[in-house]
């Protein structure tokens, strides 16, 4: 039930309610009922996220791609410079992002999304096992750290993470 029908019926029911066809009691208690039911689905609805894939190798980006293509829209990115353009252009619901690329690191591009947009979900996935590089990625507020090599069910786990975040 989307918001249009929702507001059709809330109308409706308080038309009939002024037309007495309905009690008060059972007129609210129908209103309730259907704005409690609408906000249930709205918060179990998962439509397609936007994720960006920051990452400069092609072999990952294709994984990611061919994982996700048909749930979520996916775009990747091969350099810093990339990621930013894309991120200002469409904000992404979600970034996978890589540390060590061509034109930089992955640590100060998450500081700049953050700062322009605190709320985008970010997670480190490196090779990297350096204590500083988790520190760093604490401190910028990432949301999760993917180590590699890594599977499916990390990424999928992340993205039901994501989702339980927005539930909330």
């Amino acid at each position: 039930m989307d918001e249009t029908a929702i507001k059709s019926k809330r109308l409706q029911l308080c038309v009939e309610s002024r037309e007495g066809k309905y009690e008060d009691t059972l007129i609210r208690t129908a209103i309730t009922t259907v704005s409690t039911m609408a906000d249930m689905e709205l918060k179990t609805k998962k439509s397609p996220l936007c994720i960006l894939v920051v990452e400069d190798n092609e072999l990952l980006q294709q994984i990611f791609l061919s994982t996700y293509k048909n749930a979520h829209v996916v775009r990747t990115a091969s350099t810093i410079k990339q990621a930013w353009e894309m991120f200002n252009r469409k904000p992404p619901d979600i970034v996978f992002m890589d540390i060590a690329l061509p034109d930089g690191n992955g640590h100060d591009l998450v500081y700049r999304i953050k700062k322009a947009r605190p709320e985008t979900y970010i997670v480190m996935v490196t090779a990297s096992t350096y204590t500083d590089d988790k520190e760093e990625a604490v401190f910028n507020h990432v949301n999760g750290f993917i180590t590699k090599p890594f599977g499916k069910a990390q990424i999928d786990g992340t993205i039901a993470r994501y989702w339980e975040t927005k539930a909330d």
